[in-house]
């Protein structure tokens, strides 16, 4: 087997890396907005003046643009640390805008406490069974020998990692999902056209706020995908490749 050039200098340029950070901050003012105007049109008068949450979008948009600053004027962080971290901020960007919308009909929207409760206890629930599901996938193929070898290939002075081969692993390997069942949306877009009309019924007949359910509803498929990619992408970029340093004393390198 070939060598791989496993110099720190070699996994991307800095002009990439700065690139790929500067895509991320425009990725997070993007969808922290987004994420922060949603929450001020549709519930900032259902509970009257106090209801400021669209500011929980600002301040998390200002944290992360404070890190990507720092990592974009950082001459000691890695440029893969560069480059996996802001990826995972945007990611968790992403993740806020529909998390957000999955969750806040249920604290804000004017309906029956046992809707909310019901909803929130879906929602919540259901995000933190795809995160654990996800996790174990990570963890399923570090125990085993043959698998981690695909994901951390070793070599001579590092362990080499080709990006995003976790989702084959687990796609063909283990014969798990790596994303959610695309049935979720097939099932879920078809009644966009009604979502209106149910809207008209529904709230009139049992003060029940559709839209925003259905909203929700539309936006959970998302929140799942990235919130579970995070958590992989954390223990992909970092916590293994910092077991396997602590180890092994190899550094894990990403090509």
């Amino acid at each position: 087997m070939a060598k791989v050039k496993t110099s720190k200098d070699n996994f991307h340029s800095p002009d990439d890396v700065d690139f790929i950070i500067k895509l991320a901050g425009f990725g997070c003012i993007i969808c922290f907005l987004l994420g922060a105007g949603m929450s001020s049109s549709l519930y900032s008068t259902e509970i009257g003046n106090t209801n400021n949450s669209w500011l929980i979008g600002i301040y998390l948009l200002a944290i992360t643009l404070l890190i990507l600053i720092f990592m974009f004027f950082s001459k000691t962080t890695q440029p893969v640390t560069k480059w996996a971290g802001s990826g995972i901020i945007f990611l968790f960007s992403v993740s806020y805008l529909f998390t957000n919308a999955v969750v806040s009909p249920y604290i804000f929207s004017s309906m029956p406490w046992e809707f909310k409760l019901l909803g929130l206890l879906v929602g919540i629930g259901t995000n933190l069974w795809w995160v654990f599901y996800s996790a174990k996938n990570i963890v399923m193929i570090v125990s085993k020998p043959s698998l981690k070898q695909s994901l951390y290939k070793e070599e001579s002075d590092a362990f080499i990692y080709k990006n995003g081969v976790q989702q084959t692993i687990i796609e063909k390997k283990l014969k798990r999902r790596y994303l959610p069942h695309p049935i979720l949306w097939v099932i879920l877009i078809p009644l966009q056209p009604f979502s209106f009309i149910l809207h008209k019924i529904v709230i009139s007949n049992f003060g029940i706020d559709f839209f925003s359910i259905f909203i929700s509803a539309i936006s959970l498929p998302l929140s799942l995908m990235f919130n579970g990619m995070i958590i992989s992408h954390v223990l992909v970029y970092f916590y293994y490749p910092s077991i396997l340093k602590n180890t092994t004393g190899k550094e894990v390198h990403v090509i």
